[in-house]
């Protein structure tokens, strides 16, 4: 079967509906992905975004290519390809059509829209992790022959230092520093060596509070690197953690929160903790949902009360609807990777969260919640295309 006539707006139109039906694919795998869903149960479901990717336009080509053995010396315009589709077909096609030509426009908005109107700073350094360490250090582990594609730069290090005003943030607080972490994922490929300088980096930073945000863990058998990493990680007024959906998939969690509280790190997942920070109360909370536990308990805050922060840690962004019913001030999360690979315009492509690529990486204010969410520092997939590993130091201004 040959190629049927199409005018030229019918080829493009048809362009459109192929983009359309593929983003609502991804849509589709994003939102599992956001799902207390084991991975191999995943993997059985997200092969089959590839056969639906191509059956639209696949069907559609059939169908005018049967029209076009009857016409064959009139090219088809858009209406007469429409015409040619039974009914839901052609809504459905309808629809992937619209959803094809706004894509572009909400990747370039995501590229190049504006920082939060609360972020009065921004500052930057990029890493390069081989050069820094005179060496690669990447252990011939699971996917390891993927850090040498050309542009991958998951041996790269982005440190950057991000400053917002936070209305009701006590004047006490005024510049308070918090360091977040997300996503380091020991899977071996990586080796401890280049978490111990990523440690150091953090360090540097010299952080009042640190929190990370979870997944950890892809092999309990790298328990024993924590000594030599998070727990050379300093902070005077206090480190908080919680898990992650690969920390969940590879087991019981009991041995890593032991491990991490061993070492004096605090685990906030599903509970309400307040610690004092320049003589000032800062609540501090946590959840794993929805892998993990529950929502912590947090009271309402009193219409009289003085100003204070609440500070939520989820390793998902799916959770910002309940922290701004909270009066959450400041909510860290990961679990996206920023998409790991993020095309030029368009930005991130699979990113596992209900709400897809909107919260894939970086900062949103939704009043009165400042939501961060962290490209993190590693991923069980070694690889990364524009979209380089980070650690953040988040300072608050009153």
């Amino acid at each position: 079967m040959g190629l049927p006539a199409l005018a030229v707006s019918a080829w493009i139109a048809l362009a459109a509906s192929t983009l359309g039906n593929m983003v609502l694919a991804v849509a589709v795998v994003n939102r599992l992905q956001s799902r207390r869903m084991r991975r191999h149960t995943l993997h059985l479901f997200v092969p089959l975004q590839y056969p639906a990717m191509i059956a639209l336009p696949l069907a559609i080509l059939w169908m005018a290519s049967s029209a076009d053995r009857n016409h064959p010396s009139v090219p088809l315009n858009v209406t007469a390809l429409w015409h040619l589709l039974p009914w839901p077909l052609a809504g459905y096609a309808a629809a992937c059509l619209v959803v094809g030509l706004v894509t572009p426009l909400v990747g370039l908005w995501r590229v190049f829209g504006p920082p939060p109107s609360v972020q009065t700073g921004f500052s930057s350094q990029k890493l390069c992790m081989v050069q820094r360490m005179g060496r690669r250090p990447v252990a011939p582990v699971g996917k390891h022959w993927l850090t040498r594609l050309p542009g991958n730069e998951v041996l790269s290090l982005e440190i950057t230092e991000k400053r917002f005003r936070l209305p009701g943030l006590p004047v006490a607080l005024n510049g308070i520093s918090v360091l977040h972490i997300s996503d380091l994922h020991f899977t071996g490929t990586l080796d401890r060596g280049y978490y111990e300088q990523v440690v150091d980096l953090c360090n540097d930073l010299k952080p009042e509070l640190v929190a990370f945000t979870g997944d950890l863990l892809d092999r309990l058998q790298l328990l024993d690197w924590l000594p030599e990493t998070l727990g050379r990680l300093n902070a005077p007024c206090g480190r908080f953690f919680v898990l992650g959906n690969h920390d969940w998939d590879i087991g019981p969690t009991e041995p890593t929160r032991l491990a991490l509280e061993n070492l004096g790190w605090v685990d906030l997942a599903g509970r309400v903790q307040t610690v004092d920070v320049r003589g000032q109360p800062v609540t501090l909370c946590g959840t794993e949902v929805p892998w993990m536990g529950s929502l912590p308990d947090l009271p309402p805050v009193a219409a009289d009360a003085d100003p204070s922060l609440r500070v939520l840690l989820s390793h998902s962004p799916d959770c910002i609807g309940w922290a701004k019913k909270q009066d959450i001030g400041l909510m860290l999360a990961g679990h996206v990777h920023g998409g790991q690979i993020r095309l030029p315009l368009f930005g991130p492509v699979y990113s596992p969260s209900a709400y897809g690529g909107h919260y894939a990486c970086g900062a949103f204010w939704e009043a009165p919640t400042l939501l961060h969410v962290s490209r993190g520092v590693a991923g069980d997939v070694p690889l990364r295309w524009n979209c380089m590993p980070e650690i953040t130091r988040i300072v608050l201004e009153a």
